[in-house]
């Protein structure tokens, strides 16, 4: 009895320690709006431009990043 209670808490141990990776705290950028009518004559708006969500857990550096 206490050899499988040992083996069950052995394989508990195992499970959180690289469950606790698993779990790393991680970013998401997703482009949320697009506009790309700005300027134009009658355009609603002066400038395009593209906004960005981070819908992940964690802040995320986009330097860099282009278009």
């Amino acid at each position: 009895m206490r050899k499988i209670f040992t083996l069950k808490f052995l394989l508990l141990l195992f499970v959180c320690a690289t469950g606790f990776k698993e779990m790393k705290a991680q970013g998401k950028i997703v482009i949320s709006q697009v506009y790309g009518g700005g300027g134009n004559s009658g355009a609603t708006l002066k400038n395009d431009f593209i906004e960005l969500f981070n819908s992940g857990n964690a802040p995320v550096t986009i330097t860099g990043w282009s278009l």
